[in-house]
């Protein structure tokens, strides 16, 4: 339980964030059974549960993070080049608030999917 912390940290360093909550999951779960009363453990499951929820937190801004940079890197230069002459014939025609929300359905569609396929492949 006492090297739970250290070990959060170094699995944290190396980006594991799922081995770092499974690790504070079941080190409550020795403070809650077998620790429980010890009183030199009583603050750890509330410390436990902040850095679990400060993993969380990291986890929502990396994964904003890495949508951000999707959109941005295809952008740029040659992508650029190409949906230039697309979007302005698009904006003579007036049609390009229906390809944006076409787009966008579509960005969540391909979003939606990884996100479940990323859940089956899991182990949860």
């Amino acid at each position: 339980v006492k090297q739970a912390q250290p070990t959060v940290q170094m699995l944290l360093s190396n980006n594991d964030y799922i081995g770092a909550l499974d690790l504070i999951n079941e080190t409550q779960e020795v403070l809650r059974t077998e620790l429980n009363g010890v009183q030199s453990f009583k603050h750890t499951s509330m410390q436990l549960t902040e850095i679990a929820n400060v993993i969380e937190r990291i986890m929502e801004a990396d994964f904003v993070k890495i949508a951000s940079d999707f959109s941005v890197k295809h952008q740029e230069g040659e992508l650029e080049d190409k949906l230039s002459p697309l979007i302005t014939g698009l904006f003579h025609r007036k049609k390009i608030q229906s390809v944006l929300v076409l787009f966008e359905e579509q960005i969540y569609k391909e979003l939606h999917d990884t996100l479940q396929n990323t859940i089956e492949r899991s182990s949860f």
